[in-house]
């Protein structure tokens, strides 16, 4: 049995590099199964002959083909779920996450070594030179699956905590310019509505903080000083700063994302 998969020359190129030819490698070092062909007027692809690779090979090569189409960077490609339903493919953008994912997801759901690969991706579609890692555990048994799902939801709530926090130290960390920059828009604001409100009413960075979380201060709690469109474009601006990223929390059966 042959797959095709078609694309540009980059990215078969890319393909072959980070995916096939690592998996497809033989004992004596020779790349089999896989064979890229086409031109520009034509087109390109790569052509994978299953029959010349062990199920192993092929399950790990439909887990990373799966993995790409799952984070956008492969399209047109429909993976086979029944040849990847007991593997689990993780994308990990920074070295502190790969650790996680091999010694506290994988590591507590009991994910032998030798049922564990680390190869790479692209970090976006088209962005061939930049490349993330992608760590595929694969034949695993009904209890790790659902061991690693549920590591990988607690992993992605923890690091989501773990940057607001650091944005919010980062704050507190610069608190004077925050307090100045605060105190400046509260009293600009309270002219706007006819108050007279002094520059030190934020006070601290845990102040800072709060208002970046959109809890009422009793400062602030007024509802004419916050009709104030200088308040307003504050809370607005410093508030953006924490929108939700969605696709860090993308989780989908066999496939997470830290």
């Amino acid at each position: 049995m042959t797959k095709l998969i078609k694309g540009n020359q980059r990215m078969i190129e890319e393909l072959i590099a980070n995916l096939l030819a690592p998996i497809c490698t033989n004992e004596n070092g020779e790349v089999v199964g896989i064979e890229s062909m086409g031109s520009e007027q034509d087109g390109y692809c790569v052509k994978i002959d299953t029959d010349m690779l062990s199920d192993i090979q092929i399950m790990v090569i439909e887990a990373g083909l799966s993995s790409r189409v799952q984070s956008g960077v492969l399209t047109g490609y429909e993976p086979d779920m029944t040849l990847i339903q007991n593997t689990f493919a993780l994308t990990a953008n920074s070295p502190e996450k790969v650790e996680i994912v091999l010694k506290d997801i994988l590591g507590g759901a009991k994910v032998s070594d030798e049922n564990i690969i680390v190869l790479q991706q692209p970090y976006a579609e088209g962005m061939y030179n930049t490349l993330i890692p992608v760590i595929i555990a694969f034949n695993l048994n009904q209890d790790q699956m659902n061991a690693i799902q549920l590591s990988t939801k607690v992993a992605q709530q923890g690091i989501k905590i773990t940057n607001f926090t650091k944005k919010a130290s980062m704050i507190m960390g610069s608190s004077a310019h925050v307090v100045n920059r605060v105190g400046r828009e509260v009293a600009l604001a309270g002219v706007e509505v006819g108050a007279t409100i002094g520059v030190g009413v934020v006070k601290t960075g845990v102040e800072a903080t709060a208002c970046v979380a959109n809890i009422a201060l009793k400062e602030l709690n007024h509802k004419e000083l916050m009709k104030g469109d200088n308040v307003q474009s504050l809370m607005k601006t410093v508030k953006s700063m924490f929108k939700k990223d969605n696709n860090a929390t993308k989780l989908s059966t066999g496939f997470g994302a830290l």
